[in-house]
């Protein structure tokens, strides 16, 4: 796009001398050009011919002079527009762009609700809903826990090894809980892109006290899973943990499906007591009876 000449910085004055200097010679040298023709045609004589052919000349020779004269002043003018056009081009490259202010973000003490604490957890992105939360969002926190068998009974593994029977658990630890932060990320909407990249999420919850040991606890031994609440969603709900035996019951209550847990988690039957045969009675009759 062209850029605007600014006609305030010129020489304005020069200008219109020039301008008047040039129509002057023109309208002389027409004037003179009729005054010897009509001079020739009224039969003027040789002297005055002579005489008049020689102003002529100068007039042509002083017209050519002023031409270079005014050729020269629009070289000069034309090399002022030039450096004019550059010098404000140079002016809209160098000029510094608006930066934004910088946003403080808000301090997660202040955003922390009243009688709440903020606890951090490391969580898989899988695990927090795929990446796909914000801060401010009110999740359920569920944990997956491997529990040693009463008995302590040790399973041989393929490579001969053994190790500990335990039986997986599922278990909702706490409803309605709320996202402080994500990362470093207080307030801003989230980098849904960026979270999804990412393996493992560092996201901050608020809870009381208590909930901030058992989630410490949980994390220790188990492994944290967020459920996505809808917004306005409050409701509680007494939930019984999630393992073989309550899968299989739900399935064959609600499906009609029948499905046998794994043979290590089956309970054991009980032994059948082994009774002792019975001793030999020994009956006496007397007196015919």
């Amino acid at each position: 796009m062209p850029m605007p000449i600014d006609f305030n910085k010129l020489d304005k004055p020069k200008i219109i001398v020039l301008v008047l200097a040039l129509a002057s010679a023109i309208a002389a040298t027409v004037l003179m050009n009729i005054y010897i023709g009509r001079s020739i045609e009224e039969g003027a004589g040789s002297k005055q011919a002579h005489f008049l052919l020689a102003k002529v000349q100068e007039l042509e020779e002083a017209n050519k002079a002023l031409n270079q004269k005014q050729a020269a002043y629009a070289s000069r003018i034309q090399q002022e527009l030039d450096n004019l056009v550059r010098s404000q081009k140079a002016q809209v490259v160098q000029q510094p762009t608006t930066e934004k202010p910088e946003v403080k973000k808000q301090s997660l003490a202040i955003k922390t609700p009243t009688g709440k604490r903020a606890v951090t957890v490391n969580i898989t992105t899988l695990s927090a809903v795929g990446g796909l939360l914000n801060p401010g969002d009110v999740v359920d926190v569920l944990v997956h826990l491997s529990i040693p068998s009463v008995d302590n009974v040790a399973v041989e593994k393929k490579d001969g090894s053994k190790e500990k029977e335990t039986t997986k658990t599922t278990i909702t630890l706490f409803q309605g809980i709320q996202i402080l932060a994500i990362g470093s990320n207080v307030n801003e909407p989230a980098d849904f892109d960026g979270q999804q990249k990412s393996s493992n999420l560092i996201i901050t919850l608020a809870v009381d006290p208590q909930q901030a040991e058992l989630i410490a606890f949980a994390e220790s031994y188990g492994k944290l899973q967020l459920i996505l609440r809808g917004p306005g969603e409050r409701t509680a709900y007494q939930l019984p943990s999630a393992n073989w035996e309550t899968f299989t019951q739900y399935l064959e209550a609600t499906q009609g499906v029948m499905i046998e847990p794994p043979v290590s988690l089956r309970k054991p039957e009980a032994p059948k007591k082994n009774l002792p045969p019975p001793e030999p009675e020994i009956k006496v009759y007397r007196g015919g009876q």
